[in-house]
């Protein structure tokens, strides 16, 4: 069976909160809150192949977004958010394409059936034009997704996080739970399928067999969309923070780790997966043995250390954020330090300005 991709974006993430509500809910965990039970839903489906772009608190770029869409060959896109305006504003809208005029039936029943959730009134399909560039959708994740061959794509406003009665709302699991499933029935609607599928074939997204396994991240990693990425590192699509994860699925080095057992999470590179020192390193020696070049510290955070200096060459460790190295200018604006008394090479963003 020819399986269609769906993928589900948690607006917000990280360092962005989104919007906050009158008692201090964030939109940031409730848009990942309502993906999170959305995938799950839509994980039971057997037509379905569904990716979260997120599924812990991590910031991913707007137009990363639409492009891990289109990388993952996504049928349809939707990526939640809750609104804010003046306190008062109480309505579900959902934004769809400029490009793609056939999906205003489908937003107009998805935003329906959002608004019957929350109780409110709904707006239905909404489109907005850039303002710089008219000829392109507002958001720009719309817009990335759209250009990447992505057929299908939504963005729900469920409801106003800083309207009182709708923030108690979006704090209640039973909330969340009618959410998602009012966003998965509609993409179920799409494609003609059910939400309440019979038994079928069980997906490629399918959890690994046997008791759920837990695991440990020490350091904070890069996360991918597939094994293959993970692996090789490329498309980075966010970060996984220290913590204690269920295991999704495994293949070889590579681990999906997620905090929501049953639904996909990111992947990882399980031999990088590694303490780092408990100090900065001392000024790295330059091969050869002298301390010649300059001396940088790394940015916070952890980057690849490479076998060349390129972005597809073959990963030899990571180094953190505080650890500084004598390094030596190299192609492409890499810099050249030793590693585990070998060279290495690490990218421009890796060092603190």
């Amino acid at each position: 069976m020819n399986k269609n991709i769906i993928t589900i974006g948690a607006g917000h993430g990280g360092i962005d909160s989104g919007a906050v509500g009158t008692t201090g809910l964030k939109e940031k965990d409730c848009t990942l809150a309502i993906a999170l039970k959305t995938a799950e839903l839509l994980t039971a489906v057997p037509e379905f192949d569904v990716h979260l772009l997120r599924s812990t608190d991590v910031y991913i770029g707007l137009a990363e977004r639409g492009r891990m869409a289109s990388r993952l060959g996504s049928r349809c896109h939707v990526e939640v958010h809750v609104n804010a305006f003046n306190g008062k504003a109480s309505y579900a809208s959902v934004w769809r394409s400029v490009h793609l005029p056939g999906d205003e039936t489908d937003a107009d029943k998805m935003s329906a059936a959002i608004a019957q959730a929350l109780g409110v009134k709904s707006t239905g399909s909404q489109t907005k034009n850039g303002v710089e560039h008219p000829e392109n959708d507002y958001f720009t994740v719309v817009e990335t997704a759209y250009r990447g061959g992505v057929p299908h794509i939504f963005l729900p406003e469920c409801g106003f996080i800083d309207h009182a009665p709708t923030e108690a709302k979006l704090r209640q699991q039973e909330t969340v739970n009618v959410l998602a499933k009012a966003i998965a029935q509609s993409i179920c609607g799409i494609f003609g399928v059910s939400l309440t599928a019979p038994s079928a074939p069980a997906p490629t997204s399918q959890p690994i067999e046997g008791p759920p396994q837990t695991y440990e991240v020490v350091t904070t990693l890069r996360g991918y969309l597939t094994a293959d990425e993970a692996l090789g590192g490329s498309n980075p699509k966010g970060t996984v923070k220290p913590g204690k994860y269920t295991v999704f699925n495994r293949k070889g080095e590579a681990v999906n780790v997620t905090l929501s057992a049953g639904v996909p999470g990111s992947w990882i590179n399980a031999a990088l997966n590694v303490k780092a020192p408990a100090t900065a390193q001392t000024p790295a020696q330059t091969p050869g043995g002298s301390a010649s070049g300059t001396i940088l510290t790394v940015a916070k955070g952890s980057y690849y250390v490479r076998e060349k200096p390129d972005f597809t060459s073959k990963i030899l460790g990571i180094v953190t954020g505080g650890q500084k190295y004598t390094v030596v200018p190299a192609a492409l604006n890499f810099k050249k330090i030793v590693y585990n008394g070998n060279a290495g090479y690490v990218g421009p963003a890796a060092w603190e300005k």
